[in-house]
């Protein structure tokens, strides 16, 4: 298994961009070693577990091997499942709670990330932060390993998607691809803190940069005190 992808020069608008977008440049990094894009999901599953690698400290500037044994692995499997319906709303809602208690499994290995307040703005000092390239390759890993235990029927995990990309606002973000209508939809954990529901919209509005929590997007984007609430259970 190859835990390391090169990396890429930054294109010097993106570097004067970035700061104030959801891909940040760490002030203290060399810009030699700073990559503009999400690296390839690097993962590993066996009888026992999943390994595989997550990125923070903003552009994957720091990435750790994580290892999740299978009874944890089985733990999030059983939340999702409290989304049972074939519906697309218990769908995308698996796929939240799926990405949620990953991001919850990875804190436990890596608990700096508990630092990560969402955004930029508010962690820019602190180990553990996240920008959207981290973001979108750490989902990124978590559906694929997800889909591959098969814990996401009807979903096919894309590649990451990319918005505005020479301008200030420059954003990344995982993507989910609906096997029955073929359409796309972001699956976006820069928003929140890591450990939280990330938020899920249909590509064509997350290119427009429509907010996911604002109508009618907020109808897929839930953010209940229980998870049951996710899902209304249907007689």
């Amino acid at each position: 298994m190859n835990l390391s992808q090169p990396r890429q020069h930054l294109i010097g608008l993106i570097v004067a961009a970035a700061s104030s977008s959801g891909m940040a440049a760490d002030r203290t990094m060399d810009t030699e070693t700073l990559i503009t894009s999400p690296p390839a999901a690097d993962y590993a599953l066996t009888e026992t577990g999943a390994t595989l690698s997550v990125c923070y400290d903003w552009s994957c500037a720091n990435r750790k091997q994580v290892t999740f044994d299978a009874t944890e692995l089985a733990r999030v499997r059983a939340a999702m499942d409290l989304c049972r319906n074939d519906g697309l709303h218990d769908r995308l809602q698996r796929a939240r709670i799926g990405v949620w208690q990953m991001e919850v499994l990875a804190q436990q290995r890596i608990p700096v990330l508990a630092n990560d307040r969402g955004l930029n703005d508010q962690d820019a000092e602190v180990a553990g932060r996240t920008d959207c390239v981290d973001n979108a390759a750490n989902t990124t890993s978590y559906l694929k390993v997800l889909a591959e235990l098969g814990a996401l029927p009807g979903w096919t995990v894309g590649a990451p998607e990319v918005r505005d990309l020479f301008t200030k606002d420059v954003h990344w973000t995982a993507t989910l691809i609906d096997a029955d209508s073929g359409h796309r939809w972001a699956v976006d954990s820069w928003f929140r803190p890591n450990g939280h529901l990330p938020f899920v919209s249909p590509i064509s509005d997350w290119s427009a940069a429509h907010k996911p929590w604002e109508a009618p997007l907020d109808r897929d984007n839930p953010y209940p005190r229980t998870v049951a609430e996710l899902c209304p259970k249907t007689e």
